[in-house]
C-alpha cells in the first residue's frame, strides 16, 4: 500500500540560492525573462523588435528602488517605473489599430517620467497615443505620444432614398456617397446593385432596374461621389420596390456597416416610389380551410387572368378569436404568394371577436358584424396587421365591409359611427405606415328591404358631414347590377354600376373629384338561385364592367367577386359567384379573361 505524504511537507529539496544569484535579486539589470531590475539598483529591461516579437504588449521593466533607469515598453506596452531615482520609461508605440503605450513614472524624488508612445495607424477604430509619466519632485513629465486622425470612413448619408418610378423608359438616378473627411490619398470603393434580399417588397432586376456593379474613385481631399443605379418605369400600380445598393469594397478607407446616428453606413436602398393610379383587375379570394398547394394554384389562374389585385379578409374575430391570441396563419400564407406572384393585396379589415363586442349582440344574425364597444381595441388591432404586413408591400386598406348595410352594421347603418371607426383604423394604420391608402368601406348598393340599407350616395354624403370622407385616400363601392348588365338602366338596385357617376359628383363636389372610386367587388351569380345568370352572361357582365371603367379616369381598380365558388349548391347564389368552379376548373367568365389579354402574366394549364 502505497503512503501518503504529510500536508504542508516539501517532499523535494530546497536549493540553496549562490552569491551571485543573491547579489543579482538586489542588484542589476532586468532582462526579456525577468524584465524588472534587482530590488535596490539596476535598470529595467527596455523591449524592442528582436526581443518583443508577437503581436502582445511588452511593458518596460521597473527600475531599483535605489536608483537605475526604467525599461521602454514596445508594441504598445507601457513604460516601467523609476525609484526614487532614475527615469521612467517611454511607453511603447502601438502595433497598426494599436493605442500607444503611457510612459512611465520617474524616480520618486528625482527623475523624468517616460514619453508616452504614438498611436498606431489605423482604418478600423479610433486609436489614442500614451499618456506621458509623471516626474518625481525634480524632473520633467514624459511627453505625450503622437495621436492618429480617425480614420476616414465611406458610406452613404442616409440608409433609404425614394425616387418617383415613371412611366416608362430607362433613366439613371444618382445615389450620393461620402466619405467622413477628406483623404490624403485617393480613395476606391466598388459597389453592388442588387435585388433586396430582405422582408420588403423587393424591385425586380431587369424589369424595375439594372443589377450592375462598379467602382467610384475620390480624388484626394473629394468628400462627395455618386453611383448610377439605371431604373425602368412602368405604369402598373404596385408598392413601393426597393433597390439594395451595397457597398462591397474599399482601398484607402473603412466601410462602416453599421451606422449609429451621424455616421455612415455602408449599404443603402434606393426605393422606387409608385406615382401610379391603382388600376387593373383583381380577385376576391376566400381560403375556405384551402391547403398551401391549392392557394398557390389559385394564384396561378389569377395571374393566367393577368390579375394584378388580390383582395382578402383579415377578419379580427378569426384572427384574434381571444385577446392577445393571433392566428395569422392563413392570413401569411395568402399574403406571400401574393408577392411571390407579384400582385397588389388589397385587404379588407372588419368584424369583431366576442371578447370585444358587447353581450346584447349574441341574439344577432351576425354577431362579429357589430362594432367593437372599444374602438380602441380594434385600433390596436388595426395597427398590428399593418406592422406584420407593411413590411411585405401591403399598404391599400378597405376599412369595414358595407358599412351602409344592416347586415354588416346592425341593427341598423350609421355614418356617425362608422366614421368615429374609421378615424380610429386610419389613425392606427398610417402610425405605421404614413404611406398606406385607406378607403371608405365597400358601400353596398340599395335593394328593396326599407331602412336596411343606406344609398352610397347618401351615406358617403354623412361621411363628408361628419368629416370622415375627407380623410380618406378613396372610396371603396359593391355596385352589383347582376342580372342585367352594368351600364343597364334596369338594374334593380340604388347605387349599382349604372349608379357610380352620381357617386363620384357627390366627391367631386366635396373636393375629392381627384380620389378614385374604387370597385372592390362586381360579379354576378350562376346556378339556379333568383336573380341568377348563365356563365356565359356572366362572363359578358365582367367583361362590360371592365370595359367601362377603362373610360372613366375616376375608377379603379375594378375587383371581381369573386375567384372560387363558395360551394356546389347551385340554388345558393352565395355559392356560386366564383369565375372558378369548386374544383378550380374555369367558368366561361375566366376563360374569357384569359383570352381577352395576350399579354397576361403565365401560361397555366387549366
Amino acid at each position: 500500500m502505497l503512503g501518503t505524504a504529510a500536508v504542508g511537507r516539501r517532499t523535494t529539496a530546497l536549493t540553496e540560492p549562490t552569491a551571485d544569484q543573491r547579489a543579482s535579486r538586489l542588484f542589476g539589470d532586468g532582462t526579456a525573462e525577468h524584465p524588472d531590475a534587482g530590488l535596490l539598483f539596476g535598470n529595467g529591461f527596455s523591449w524592442d523588435g528582436s526581443s518583443c516579437t508577437g503581436t502582445a504588449a511588452c511593458h518596460g521593466g521597473n527600475a531599483g528602488l535605489l536608483g537605475g533607469s526604467a525599461g521602454h515598453g514596445f508594441n504598445g506596452g507601457n513604460g516601467g517605473a523609476a525609484g526614487l531615482f532614475g527615469r521612467g520609461g517611454d511607453g511603447g508605440d502601438g502595433r497598426p489599430d494599436g493605442s500607444g503605450g503611457n510612459g512611465g513614472r520617474g524616480g520618486l524624488i528625482s527623475g523624468d517620467g517616460g514619453d508616452g508612445g504614438d498611436a498606431g495607424a489605423s482604418l478600423r477604430s479610433v486609436t489614442t497615443a500614451g499618456v506621458g509619466g509623471d516626474s518625481g519632485m525634480l524632473g520633467v513629465r514624459g511627453k505625450p505620444g503622437k495621436g492618429t486622425p480617425a480614420p476616414v470612413t465611406v458610406g452613404f448619408p442616409r440608409s433609404g432614398t425614394y425616387v418617383t418610378e415613371g412611366g416608362s423608359g430607362a433613366r439613371v438616378e444618382l445615389l450620393t456617397v461620402q466619405l467622413s473627411g477628406g483623404s490624403a490619398t485617393a480613395v476606391t470603393v466598388t459597389y453592388s446593385v442588387s435585388n433586396y434580399t430582405g422582408a420588403q417588397y423587393k424591385a425586380t432586376a431587369g424589369e424595375d432596374f439594372a443589377a450592375a456593379t462598379g467602382s467610384v474613385v475620390f480624388a484626394p481631399g473629394q468628400t462627395s461621389a455618386t453611383i448610377p443605379v439605371t431604373v425602368y418605369g412602368d405604369t402598373d400600380y404596385e408598392p413601393d420596390e426597393t433597390v439594395y445598393v451595397e457597398l462591397t469594397s474599399a482601398i484607402g478607407a473603412l466601410i462602416v456597416r453599421t451606422a449609429t446616428d451621424g455616421q455612415l453606413a455602408g449599404q443603402s436602398n434606393l426605393i422606387l416610389n409608385n406615382d401610379d393610379r391603382a388600376s387593373g383587375i383583381g380577385m376576391t379570394l376566400h381560403l375556405r380551410g384551402a391547403d398551401a398547394a391549392t392557394v398557390k394554384r389559385e394564384f396561378d389562374l389569377m395571374a393566367a387572368m393577368n390579375v394584378s389585385w388580390v383582395r382578402i379578409d383579415v377578419d379580427w374575430s378569426a384572427v384574434e378569436p381571444r385577446r392577445g391570441k393571433f392566428q395569422w396563419e392563413s392570413t401569411d400564407l395568402l399574403v406571400r404568394e401574393a408577392v411571390a406572384h407579384n400582385m397588389n393585396v388589397l385587404v379588407m379589415l372588419g368584424f369583431t371577436p366576442a371578447w370585444a363586442r358587447s353581450a346584447d349582440t349574441k341574439s344577432l344574425s351576425y354577431p362579429s358584424h357589430a362594432r367593437a364597444k372599444d374602438l380602441a381595441a380594434f385600433g390596436a388591432f388595426a395597427s398590428t396587421a399593418a406592422a406584420r404586413y407593411a413590411p411585405l408591400g401591403v399598404r391599400s386598406w378597405e376599412i369595414w365591409n358595407e358599412p351602409n348595410t344592416a347586415k354588416f352594421w346592425p341593427a341598423r347603418p350609421d355614418a356617425d359611427e362608422y366614421g368615429a371607426l374609421f378615424r380610429t383604423a386610419a389613425t392606427a394604420i398610417r402610425g405605421v405606415d404614413s404611406r398606406a391608402t385607406l378607403l371608405i368601406g365597400g358601400l353596398g348598393p340599395q335593394y328593396d328591404t326599407p331602412g336596411a340599407e343606406i344609398p352610397p350616395a347618401q351615406y358617403l354624403d354623412q361621411l363628408y358631414g361628419n368629416g370622415a370622407a375627407q380623410l380618406a385616400d378613396g372610396i371603396a363601392v359593391h355596385p352589383y347590377s347582376y342580372p342585367h348588365l352594368p351600364m343597364d338602366p334596369q338594374q334593380r338596385q340604388e347605387g349599382g354600376f349604372a349608379d357610380l357617376p352620381e357617386l363620384q359628383a357627390v366627391m367631386a363636389g366635396h373636393g375629392d373629384g381627384d380620389k378614385l372610386i374604387w370597385i372592390t367587388e362586381f360579379g354576378a351569380p350562376t346556378g339556379t338561385s333568383v336573380n341568377a345568370v348563365s356563365e356565359e352572361q356572366q362572363a359578358a357582365i365582367l367583361l362590360a364592367a371592365r370595359q367601362q371603367v377603362a373610360q372613366w379616369n375616376w375608377a379603379g381598380p375594378l375587383v371581381y367577386y369573386e375567384l372560387v365558388d363558395g360551394g356546389t349548391d347551385p340554388s345558393d347564389g352565395e355559392q356560386n359567384f366564383g369565375v372558378l368552379r369548386k374544383d378550380l376548373s374555369p367558368k366561361a367568365a375566366a376563360l374569357a379573361l384569359m383570352e381577352s389579354d395576350t399579354n397576361r402574366r403565365t401560361s397555366t394549364a387549366l
